[in-house]
């Protein structure tokens, strides 16, 4: 009889990484036309990659698992004037993509778990100066304030 060889299929595996914290300055009148631009750490997935013992050509796909708004100042603000949030992530002249949105935000927070998109982002991520857009409604007005957003990825390797 003979033995039939079977290439045998792996699963992919996955790992999760956050990006650096970005600080961001907002006020109703800045964030209220095109947004803000941020430039996303173009290195942080190659490091988070090696850091997990992977080599770039296991690289399968990534998509953001976490986005999330923190008030960082002054002390004892909220989000109540912004309706809503969206987050999007562009590269070069590729058209952006949203990854996270919130519309209406919650009264009195001063943390915003953003919902997620779940939308790959690899191509993005590896193109031409990765950036996040950030967009914002308001239904009053903001005074000038400190946030940091925190951003995470769910990657997915060949094992």
């Amino acid at each position: 009889s003979k033995a039939v060889e079977e290439e045998e299929i792996l699963p992919e595996v996955a790992f999760s990484f956050d990006f650096p914290a970005l600080p961001i300055t907002l006020d109703s009148a800045a964030v209220a036309g095109p947004g803000l631009v941020l430039e996303l750490d173009s290195n942080a997935l190659a490091q988070a990659m090696a850091a997990q013992g992977y080599l770039p050509g296991q690289l399968m796909g990534v998509s953001i698992n976490k986005a999330t708004l923190y008030w960082s100042g002054p002390v004892g603000g909220t989000y109540n004037s912004v309706q809503s949030v969206a987050l999007l992530l562009g590269a070069g002249d590729a058209a952006p993509v949203t990854v996270a949105s919130m519309d209406p935000v919650p009264v009195g927070a001063q943390t915003l778990l953003l919902p997620l998109a779940g939308a790959e982002v690899l191509q993005l991520l590896q193109g031409d100066h990765p950036r996040i857009s950030f967009r914002m409604q308001f239904d009053g007005p903001m005074p000038q304030s400190g946030h940091l957003l925190v951003l995470g990825a769910r990657v997915g390797v060949k094992p």
